[in-house]
C-alpha cells in the first residue's frame, strides 16, 4: 500500500520526517510516497499520484 504525503514532508514540512514515514513502516510492504504537489495530490499531479497506487497494485480514478 502507498501512502502519499502532499508535500513528501521535506525541508518545509513542519512534521518530522519520522512522523511521516512511520504509518508506511507499519503497513505490509507500505512505502512512503514523496509528491511535491501541495494539499491536493490527486488534483495537483495526477499522473506522479495515480503511478504510485498503480506501482503498489492499486487502481485509481
Amino acid at each position: 500500500m502507498a501512502t502519499a504525503d502532499p508535500r513528501g514532508g521535506g525541508p518545509a514540512s513542519h512534521t518530522p520526517q519520522d512522523r511521516l514515514a512511520a504509518p508506511a513502516g507499519r503497513t505490509p510492504a507500505g512505502r512512503l510516497v514523496r509528491i511535491d504537489a501541495g494539499h491536493l495530490v490527486p488534483e495537483s499531479r495526477p499522473q506522479e499520484f495515480f503511478a504510485a497506487l498503480k506501482s503498489r497494485g492499486l487502481q485509481g480514478g
